[in-house]
């Protein structure tokens, strides 16, 4: 799965037409996890995620390790912004996400491994980088974002 997000971020990245077809082109990376579960929940989540992965506009597509230590795949839909700031060189919204993981069979969820989320997203961007935290389910992770165009 790494290396079909990795030969889509080439493409995307590398091609005159990137430009045409998206507005937007985004690479994302790191990933970092806090897990929100019951007081009595023992399981040592994983809480580094490794993610790599690209966003067109809109829409986007990754790999990463899940938060059961497993090598997932996704893709996603962030929603237009519903509040936006700026402060100098800082800009700063607030939207919604949506996804689909795969590979969460010890969730409980699902024994197909697919697990549907939705959650509002924060970003704060200075220039081409962006800082993104998503609360999802259960979870709030913190990822990179280096916008290519």
């Amino acid at each position: 799965m790494r290396l079909i997000v990795f030969l889509w971020c080439v493409c995307l990245s590398s091609f005159s037409f990137a430009e045409e077809i998206c507005e937007s082109t985004s690479i994302g990376f790191g990933g970092w996890s806090h897990h929100q579960g019951l007081s009595e929940d023992t399981y040592d989540y994983n809480e580094s995620h490794d993610i790599f992965g690209i966003s067109c506009d809109n829409f986007s597509v990754m790999s990463f390790k899940n938060s059961y230590y497993e090598d997932s795949f996704g893709v996603g839909y962030e929603t237009p912004r519903f509040w936006q700031g700026r402060w100098g060189h800082l800009r700063a919204d607030v939207n919604a996400y949506v996804a689909v993981w795969t590979d969460y069979y010890d969730d409980g969820f699902t024994d197909e491994g697919l697990l549907p989320v939705g959650g509002l997203r924060a970003s704060a961007y200075i220039d081409r980088f962006r800082v993104a935290i998503t609360s999802a389910y259960y979870v709030t992770t913190l990822h990179f974002e280096l916008r290519l165009n």
